[in-house]
């Protein structure tokens, strides 16, 4: 539970601040964390929250929810796909 809602959690350390821009590799991630979470479990996750903090002890915190979540489900999903055409076609 992140702010009374069922959450994938993700704790990363880094040397710099990130800028949300750039981390929509953590994003997709996070999609597919919920993703088999939700298909082992039954579960129904739908916010995903990166927890960033710098060795200095900036703290960061990104909230992915609601289409926007998906849309990231959607990328993982199409990367995968990507993943197996490129290596059948080897």
């Amino acid at each position: 539970m992140y702010d009374y809602e069922d959450s994938i959690i993700d704790y990363k350390q880094s040397n710099r601040p990130k800028r949300r821009e750039y981390i929509d590799d953590y994003f997709m991630q996070l999609g597919a964390y919920a993703m088999a979470h939700n298909q082992v479990y039954n579960t129904d996750i739908t916010q995903g929250v990166v927890l960033i903090c710098t060795p200095d002890h900036y703290f960061q915190k990104f909230t992915v929810n609601g289409k926007e979540f998906i849309k990231y489900q959607n990328q993982f999903l199409e990367r995968v796909e990507r993943y197996y055409e490129q290596r059948n076609n080897k």
